[in-house]
């Protein structure tokens, strides 16, 4: 079932190269659906790069960069999203 998933994500990421949610759900799928972080790590970057002001793009790829033994990009990527605007009132929505 995952790979369905997994293999329609990729097809919109083939079909639409700069749609940055198709990537961060490849990443996703990637990630927590297989395992596999050091696949998830480029295609979450890609998302950041598409859309750097998402915070759940960059939150995933620290978690990817992290689970991928990268640990200090991961503190690295977490420290440039604090310091992004909206990462305060973000932070407050997901502690409710």
């Amino acid at each position: 079932m995952i790979e369905w998933y997994l293999e329609r994500w990729q097809k919109v990421v083939d079909h639409f190269p700069y749609l940055a949610e198709a990537h961060h759900h490849v990443a996703r799928l990637k990630l927590w659906a297989e395992g596999r972080p050091d696949r998830a790590v480029r295609a979450a970057r890609r998302a950041v790069e598409l859309d750097p002001w998402n915070l759940s793009y960059r939150e995933l790829l620290a978690e990817a960069l992290f689970q991928a033994g990268q640990r200090a990009e991961a503190i690295n990527v977490i420290g440039q999203t604090r310091k992004l605007p909206q990462a305060e009132r973000y932070r407050c929505q997901r502690l409710r």
